[in-house]
């Protein structure tokens, strides 16, 4: 618990931030009747995820500490593949197909 309480700011930042974007596209998408955009908001939502458990703090440099800032366990690059999925093929489904 001790570890979800450091850099509690940036965390809370970053879940709201992918919050905001995801349901503004999930919302998007439900009341235009699409899929693309439905799917690229659980991306964004499964990203506010990742973005909690692993912050980026904007006012330190990754480089001074490079081998803190690239680590990241697990389950959080299974979600980050995830949401990458979600929102690359969320946009093929609405840029390309207009789904």
């Amino acid at each position: 618990m001790q570890s979800l309480l450091q850099h509690w700011p940036w965390r809370v930042l970053w879940l709201a931030f992918g919050a905001g974007v995801g349901l503004y596209f999930v919302s998007d998408g439900i009341a235009s009747n699409l899929v693309g955009p439905t799917v690229i908001g659980a991306g964004f939502l499964v990203f506010g995820v990742v973005w909690f458990f692993q912050p980026t703090r904007l006012n330190v440099s990754p480089i001074r500490n490079f081998q803190a800032a690239v680590q990241m366990s697990r389950p959080l690059q299974l979600l980050s593949a995830v949401a990458i999925t979600f929102v690359i093929g969320g946009a093929l489904l609405t840029y390309a197909f207009h789904l």
